[in-house]
């Protein structure tokens, strides 16, 4: 060998780890690293002991994610400290593992405002200055009851911020937040794009590709699709791309140059919206909703690792003006069905009991025919309105026939499965359930709410007992059904005493006089 010659020693790595605004992701690990990445995944797997798959495999959800293939893990960025002690625990130092922090992007930018009939209240204007605050992480949530303008609250953010921002939000909120986004920003119909399929999808990521976007300022897009997108990366990886992205999802604020994603009503979907986290790089992240809060220990724990409480905007008091009344009545020596599998109660098996007993079915009607006429007909002013909540489409539709027969000057409507949100906005009575009109809807002179199907889902409480405004000059009230022959329901209703009575301002129960 001559004098000249040198010898070049190429230096290996155990695995390369790429560091994100959201996430890390630890890309071909050896078999020491790959062991240590199925270590580190169980703290983030929940169990359902209840559901299994076609093998008896006991279902699980993961938060967290890799590829079918092994070749990547996927973690959120906030469980980066735990992550490098479990590497320095099994004497896995920085030489061994090739670290890379991913760089910024640029981004499109533009100028735009608030129009200036929305003025953000004193409340609002706190939460705002929260979302604009350079001292926040990226992640950032803020939690208010609904219908305090969160909404409002966070265009304003986006004002400020004046990058081209993408929104995710489940496919029935999309045009909800292109016609938002339009009656608040100073902002015309050709500056939002919206993604409902994914062929709308991949058109706008070759768009993107082509930097031919133009000047769209927000892309709203239908978590549904975005689902689908990131479950074909971990079945293939990057030859994904083949399928019609021609991207990766990960990549997908970089080449729209978009600078700011939102989740709206984050609650919803959330292992979806933690995944998305593992996904997105970018520069700032807003997460709303009024509950992110659950009895589920394993949910709660991740949603604090998504969002730490030392990180979430301040909580705000809100006044008090919602009457609650708990209704209890009893059964009269009527057998009812309450589950539908693996014994977990179910009002849908229970509203089919009811239904198939005819007497029951005429007696249960009756009750709510009278808490309509005590709750609403008979204390209601012009333009103002009643919700009816049940479980089954089936009970829906029965009560809908039952309330106009009894209240013949009033337009009933209903509104479930594809029905049109007109109906939810133009029935003086609306009969609908948890699923339709759950959550982000506002209903104009709102003043009652009956809520006949018993729910014990935090989210769903709040929100449905959130649907409620304070409308000045006028009562709003909130009764809930409670079965005194139903272990469950009791349960339930305990439940709800203690989570919802601090939100409201009174709080009584009525034990209904006839047994039905």
């Amino acid at each position: 060998m001559a004098d000249t010659d040198t010898l070049k020693v190429v230096k290996t790595y155990k695995a390369k780890v790429v560091k994100c605004s959201n996430y890390f992701k630890v890309i071909n690990p050896d078999q020491d690293i790959k062991k240590l990445c199925y270590t580190f995944t169980k703290q983030f797997v929940k169990f359902n002991y209840l559901s299994v798959n076609k093998l008896g495999e006991t279902i699980q959800t993961v938060f967290a994610s890799a590829t079918k293939s092994r070749s990547e893990f996927r973690f959120h960025i906030n469980t980066w400290d735990t992550w490098q002690e479990l590497l320095k625990r099994n004497f896995i130092n920085d030489s061994l593992i090739e670290t890379i922090v991913e760089p910024e992007f640029d981004v499109y930018t533009f100028k735009c405002s608030l129009r200036p009939q929305f003025k953000l209240r004193d409340y609002q204007q706190q939460q705002y200055e929260y979302l604009i605050d350079p001292n926040v992480p990226c992640n950032r949530f803020i939690g208010m009851r609904p219908g305090s303008g969160k909404g409002v609250t966070a265009i304003a953010a986006l004002m400020h911020y004046g990058m081209r921002t993408i929104i995710i939000v489940r496919p029935g909120y999309v045009k909800k937040w292109q016609a938002e986004l339009i009656e608040k920003a100073d902002i015309t119909k050709d500056d939002v794009l919206i993604l409902q399929s994914t062929k709308d999808l991949q058109d706008m990521l070759l768009l993107a590709k082509h930097q031919q976007l133009g000047a769209i300022k927000f892309i709203v897009m239908g978590n549904t699709i975005y689902r689908t997108w990131i479950k074909a990366y971990e079945e293939f990886g990057s030859d994904s791309q083949a399928l019609g992205y021609g991207v990766n999802p990960d990549e997908l604020f970089k080449i729209t140059q978009s600078g700011i994603r939102v989740i709206d009503e984050v609650h919803q979907d959330f292992h979806l919206n933690f995944k998305a986290d593992l996904y997105t790089h970018t520069r700032e992240c807003i997460s709303l909703s009024a509950t992110l809060i659950s009895k589920d220990w394993m949910l709660s724990r991740m949603q604090e690792v998504a969002y730490p409480l030392k990180w979430r905007a301040p909580e705000v008091q809100f006044d008090k003006y919602v009457d609650i009344c708990a209704v209890h009545y009893w059964l009269n020596n009527r057998k009812v069905s309450t589950s539908l599998k693996a014994g977990v109660y179910s009002h849908i098996a229970y509203e089919k009991s009811i239904i198939k007993q005819k007497e029951l079915y005429k007696n249960y009607s009756a009750m709510i025919m009278e808490l309509i006429e005590t709750g609403y007909i008979a204390r209601r002013k012009a333009n103002q309105k009643c919700i009816v909540y049940a479980a089954s489409i089936k009970m829906c539709d029965k009560l809908v026939d039952d309330i106009r027969k009894r209240f013949k000057g009033d337009k009933v409507t209903r509104f479930c499965e594809m029905d049109d949100v007109s109906k939810l906005h133009s029935g003086d009575i609306v009969v609908t359930n948890v699923i339709k009109a759950g959550t982000a809807h506002d209903v104009a002179g709102l003043i009652t709410v009956i809520m006949t199907n018993a729910i014990d889902s935090v989210q769903s409480n709040i929100q449905i007992f959130g649907r409620l405004r304070q409308i000045e000059g006028s009562d709003t009230k909130f009764y809930y059904l409670t079965c005194q022959n139903l272990p469950k329901h009791k349960v339930y209703h305990r439940n709800k005493m203690e989570l919802l009575r601090p939100r409201a301002r009174s709080f009584k129960e009525y034990w209904y006089p006839t047994r039905l």
